[in-house]
C-alpha cells in the first residue's frame, strides 16, 4: 500500500495513508502532498505489525541484499544501491523482469486479498452449512403488542412502526420472531438466545421434559421456555445462532 513517506521517515514513525476528504493529502494534520511524498510499504501482521519501505527501483539498483542493514543498519538509508529487505529485493527483481510500477503492484494486491477473504468467506459458511446443518425454518420478525392480541404485524417500509392501525413502534424490545418448519404449518414465538449467563457449548431438552414431566412449561440452563409441541423449535434456532450466523441475521431472511 502507499504512505506519505514524509510521514514514514519522521522520527518517531507516523504511518499516514491518504486523506479520505482531501484525496491530494495525507492524513496527517501536516497535510503533506500525497502524490508528491508517497512511498511503497509492504506490511507483515504477525504477533505485531512490521513496514517495510519498497524504493523506486532505477538501472544502478543491485539485485542483492545489504550487508550493512542485514547486519546493524545501513547508514547510506536511501542512497544505498542494495536491498534493504527481502521483500524489496523481490520487488526490484519482478520490477526488473517485467517492467511493472507501484501502483500496478498495489492494484494487484487488492485484488489479491480481496480475492483471499471472499474464498475464505465461502469456505466458513459452507463449512458452517456442512458441520451445523440448516435451519430449514421460515422465520420473519413481528410487532410483539399485536401478536398478544391475536394479530401479525409485520414493519411498515421504514421499520419505524409496525403496519397496523395502532402504528406500535418497531424497536428491538418491541418485537418477537417467529418461525414455521415444513412439518407444522404453524407459526410460532422462540425466545432470544440467552446471554446474561455463560452461553453453553450445547444446548438440550431438559431431563424433567425429556420423562414426560414440567406440564406447560420447561426448563433450559435457568430459563423458562414455553411448550408449543414440538421442542426443537427452541432447541435448533439457538443451536443455529450460537454456532451458524453468531448474532441471529438470519432471523431476518
Amino acid at each position: 500500500m502507499f504512505l506519505c513517506e514524509k510521514c514514514f521517515e519522521h522520527k518517531p514513525r507516523i504511518i499516514s495513508k491518504r486523506n479520505k476528504d482531501n484525496s491530494a493529502s495525507c492524513s496527517h494534520p501536516a497535510m503533506h502532498d500525497f502524490e508528491d511524498n508517497k512511498c511503497l510499504v509492504h506490511i507483515l501482521r504477525e504477533t505485531t505489525v512490521k513496514y517495510s519501505k519498497i524504493r523506486p527501483f532505477h538501472v544502478q539498483c543491485q539485485l542483492d541484499l545489504c550487508r550493512h542493514e542485514v547486519r546493524y543498519g545501513c547508514s547510506r538509508d536511501d542512497e544505498c544501491f542494495y536491498a534493504h529487505s527481502l521483500v524489496e529485493l523481490k520487488v526490484w527483481i519482478m520490477q526488473n523482469e517485467t517492467g511493472i510500477s507501484h501502483e500496478a503492484i498495489v492494484q494487484e494486491s487488492k485484488k489479491y486479498w480481496q480475492n483471499m477473504e471472499s474464498n475464505a468467506l465461502g469456505a466458513q459458511i459452507i463449512s458452517n452449512q456442512a458441520k451445523h446443518g440448516s435451519l430449514n425454518l421460515k422465520m420473519k420478525f413481528v410487532c410483539a403488542q399485536c401478536w398478544r392480541n391475536g394479530q401479525v404485524s409485520e414493519p411498515d417500509k421504514n421499520k419505524k412502526y409496525c403496519s397496523a392501525k395502532a402504528r406500535h413502534q418497531w424497536t428491538k424490545d418491541r418485537r418477537v420472531v417467529l418461525v414455521m418448519s415444513n412439518e407444522r404449518k404453524k407459526w410460532m414465538t422462540i425466545r432470544p438466545l440467552p446471554t446474561k449467563k455463560q452461553v453453553p457449548l450445547q444446548f438440550d431438552v431438559s431431563r424433567p421434559l425429556k420423562s414426560g414431566l414440567g406440564g406447560g412449561v420447561y426448563f433450559a440452563w435457568g430459563g423458562v421456555i414455553p411448550l408449543f409441541g414440538d421442542r426443537k423449535h427452541t432447541k435448533r434456532p439457538w443451536f443455529f445462532i450460537q454456532h451458524g450466523t453468531g448474532k441471529g441475521e438470519g432471523y431476518e431472511q
